[in-house]
């Protein structure tokens, strides 16, 4: 059927075709607006972000210790600005939006979409008005007649239906689309203008400025530091300790007194004694040991520490 459509075109006017035509180009013009109207807001929405940023990192480079210096005032008043523009920027974009890329979306998405609609079933009731035809060509009167008859009802009330489409949108894109565009425009030229004197202003903050600007400040170098070599002790005692012994054997039994002192200066002296007694009777012997150690503890010991000096 659809075949048969195509091959016989009597029943298609030259008048609607051309509204057919006239409305394609319509919605491709809008699809086309609608998208890099968008794309001019996001991409305008990024660099007024990127100015902002730019004018927060000339403020920040401008503090600190370039305040007082003519170097800072020119960074202050740069940045200043630029946080300025970024805000004009925004405000700019959201006129963008309603005086532009909101009224195209609104058409496209109502307007245009409903004439697409009607497009479609129009097509596809002159396709059946087309196979109509050629049926009652084939099988004369009856069933095939009145087939022909509902199909070229159909055909007519869309192509009204299109027809009407298209000139509620010509009538919409009249009215409306060269006030949305010269409200766009007169938006523009105004957001230039401030931008203009913005820059201006800032041109003539920064003219009396010194193009070559000297930054003074006070540092301090500390000393470079140098390790110095660990230092060595040799300890030498005043005098060597001394020790004494002294045995004494007792007249009456085979007894031995062995007394140790142990003496140096600057410690308490230490003695010790050592008492053997021997005796033997008859055959058996008995050994008696007795030994007694005395010593003083919490000796404090006196010494001389003097540095070795490094060999070089």
């Amino acid at each position: 059927k659809e075949k048969m459509g195509k091959a016989d075109q009597s029943v298609e006017s030259e008048d609607v075709r051309s509204v057919k035509t006239n409305l394609k180009t319509i919605k491709k013009g809008y699809k086309q607006i609608n998208h890099s109207g968008k794309a001019y807001v996001s991409e305008s929405e990024k660099l007024a972000m990127t100015t902002n940023e730019l004018g927060d990192a000339l403020l920040s480079l401008g503090s600190g210790i370039l305040t007082s210096t003519s170097l800072g005032s020119g960074l202050h008043t740069l940045g200043t600005q630029l946080k300025t523009m970024s805000s004009v920027t925004q405000n700019y974009n959201a006129a963008t939006n309603t005086n532009l890329v909101g009224p195209i979306g609104k058409l496209l998405d109502v307007d245009i979409k409903r004439a697409s609609d009607i497009k479609k079933r129009q097509e596809m009731a002159r396709l059946r008005y087309d196979s109509a035809i050629s049926s009652v060509k084939s099988h004369k009167g009856g069933k095939a007649e009145e087939e022909l008859e509902i199909a070229r009802q159909s055909y007519e009330q869309t192509t009204r239906e299109l027809n009407e489409a298209l000139t509620l949108i010509l009538a919409e894109i009249g009215n409306t689309l060269m006030v949305e565009l010269k409200s766009w425009a007169n938006s523009q030229a105004q957001y230039y203008r401030e931008m203009s004197e913005l820059w201006t202003q800032v041109e003539n903050q920064l003219a009396p400025l010194p193009t070559s600007a000297s930054v003074t400040t006070t540092t301090t170098v500390l000393n470079a530091y140098v390790p110095q070599p660990t230092p060595t002790y040799e300890t030498t005692y005043i005098n060597q300790p001394v020790y004494t012994t002294q045995h004494t054997q007792q007249p009456t039994a085979a007894t031995y007194h062995e007394t140790s002192t142990y003496s140096q200066p600057g410690y308490q002296s230490t003695q010790s004694e050592y008492v053997h007694t021997e005796s033997v009777q008859g055959t058996n012997q008995h050994v008696s040991l007795e030994k007694s150690f005395q010593q003083q503890v919490n000796l404090e010991k006196t010494t001389e520490q003097r540095p070795i000096e490094p060999t070089m």
